[in-house]
């Protein structure tokens, strides 16, 4: 069962098991944060998975389900050129998986430490 549009706690829509983890965890850390928030340059744009703006971070989820997605190429295609977008305009960004995920207390606290924001 896919977690498609469910809410994460504070009502925010989440696409699958990795957004919500994060969302959540955003949540109950009371760090302000947007969900599908759009950034704009010039000629560019991109949409960050979630956006810290005290920290002005981006957090990026590599979907979780990719092994069943139909537009595998697609969907691992956008998040390499939205990797190139935030290098290019020096975004700082930080991205979760399924295999970093339980990691999310230390590499997200540590992270947005380093930008001003302690965690406890």
């Amino acid at each position: 069962a896919g977690l498609d549009g469910q809410a994460a706690l504070d009502g925010h829509r989440v696409n699958n098991a990795v957004q919500r983890r994060i969302n959540n965890w955003l949540y109950l850390a009371r760090i302000v944060h947007a969900r599908d928030y759009l950034l704009m340059w010039d000629t560019d744009s991109a949409i960050a998975d979630f956006y810290v703006p005290e920290a002005d971070l981006c957090i990026e989820c590599w979907a979780d389900q990719l092994a069943q997605e139909k537009n595998r190429a697609a969907v691992i295609s956008g998040e390499l050129e939205k990797q190139q977008l935030y290098k290019k305009h020096k975004v700082a960004y930080i991205e979760f998986n399924n295999e970093t995920i339980h990691q999310i207390d230390e590499m997200l606290a540590r992270e947005l430490l380093r930008r001003g924001i302690a965690v406890y």
